[in-house]
């Protein structure tokens, strides 16, 4: 037994040591950069499928620009300030914006989005819990953009293969880029 662990010794630590650098190297590549995440519900629907699927989630842009790179209509993942549940929310509004706090209850009124803080709302207003409930959110608990689903996963843990990737357009126009009749210029 002794001269096993003499023969397998160096072999076992190098492999453990490897086994480290790897997953702490994987670690920091999906904090700092981004990977792949899970996401599910009926927020989003119809944009999103109510069903936990896997995307595509960007956090190297968001890091990089901070502010200047976030616009209307960008689907990002957040905290929310009330606890410390994810969220996959589209972004309304953007400081110093002014929002329809709820679009299925118009007396409700208009909110002006102070500095340092988006307006997030699901796709899905009659089922979804996103600023109308707790207010504007923080720049800073924004976690990335999800920016494709990864289709036909084959419900495998590991998401190979990949049969499919459904990237994510933003929907929404500047008013600098149409015209009066809803034209692209």
């Amino acid at each position: 037994m002794a001269s096993r662990l003499r023969q397998y010794g160096p072999h076992a630590w190098t492999f453990v040591k490897n086994s480290i650098k790897w997953t702490a190297g994987f670690w920091v590549f999906s904090e700092v950069v981004g990977g792949p995440v899970m996401c599910g519900g009926w927020s989003m629907y119809p944009s999103m499928p109510h069903t936990a699927e896997w995307y595509l989630e960007d956090r190297l842009t968001l890091r990089r620009y901070g502010a200047a790179g976030l616009r209307r209509g960008d689907i990002v993942t957040a905290a929310k300030p009330t606890d410390s549940i994810w969220v996959a929310k589209r972004i309304i509004g953007l400081p110093g914006d002014v929002v329809l706090i709820d679009p299925l209850d118009v007396a409700r009124g208009h909110f002006l989005v102070p500095k340092g803080h988006v307006w997030l709302a699901g796709d899905n207003a009659s089922n979804s819990n996103d600023s109308r409930n707790y207010g504007p959110v923080p720049i800073g608990l924004l976690k990335g953009h999800l920016r494709a689903q990864l289709t036909d996963t084959s419900a495998s843990w590991w998401l190979w293969p990949v049969s499919g990737i459904k990237l994510y357009r933003n929907p929404m126009k500047s008013v600098l880029e149409v015209d009066q009749y809803g034209r692209m210029r």
